[in-house]
C-alpha cells in the first residue's frame, strides 16, 4: 500500500506542473490586456492549491516519520523546516499569508502584487521542496 505522503507528493507533482505551465505563459509577451487577467487569475488560482497541497504533503511526511498532525500550515511549515524539507521559514510563511490574502481579499492591486511574487520567488520555493520530496521518496525505495 501506498504512503498516504508519497500518495500526496504526487498530486504535489501534477499541481506544481500546472502552475509552472501558467508562470511561464504569464511572462510571455504579447498578451492583450483581457487575455493577462485571465492568465493572472488562472495564475493565483494554481498557486493556491499548490501550497495547499504542499503543506498538506509536509504534513504527512512528518506523520509518517512519526510526528504528530498539525491543524495549521505554518505550524506544518515550521515542522517541515526542522525535517530538511525548506529551507527559508519566513519566505514560506510569507508565501502563506500571500496564499491566504488571495483566498480572503481580492483587489486588482494586491492580485498584481501576489502574482510577481508567485513567478520571482514562490513557484521557485515551491520547486525547492518538491525536488527535496522527490529526494525522500527515493530514498524510501531504496
Amino acid at each position: 500500500m501506498t504512503k498516504r505522503w508519497i500518495e500526496s507528493l504526487e498530486n504535489l507533482e501534477k499541481a506544481n506542473a500546472a502552475l509552472k505551465e501558467v508562470a511561464d505563459l504569464y511572462l510571455e509577451d504579447g498578451h492583450n490586456q483581457i487575455m493577462l487577467n485571465i492568465i493572472r487569475d488562472s495564475l493565483i488560482q494554481r498557486f493556491e492549491f499548490t501550497v495547499e497541497l504542499a503543506h498538506k504533503t509536509f504534513n504527512f511526511y512528518a506523520k509518517d516519520q512519526g510526528g504528530s498532525h498539525e491543524e495549521f500550515a505554518k505550524q506544518r511549515v515550521r515542522k517541515a523546516a526542522k525535517a530538511g524539507l525548506i529551507e527559508n521559514t519566513q519566505a514560506w510563511v510569507d508565501m502563506i499569508n500571500s496564499r491566504n490574502d488571495t483566498s480572503h481579499n481580492y483587489d486588482q492591486k494586491s492580485a498584481e502584487e501576489i502574482v510577481e511574487s508567485i513567478v520571482k520567488n514562490y513557484a521557485a520555493l515551491l520547486n525547492e521542496a518538491l525536488i527535496k520530496l522527490q529526494n525522500k521518496r527515493a530514498e524510501s525505495h531504496d
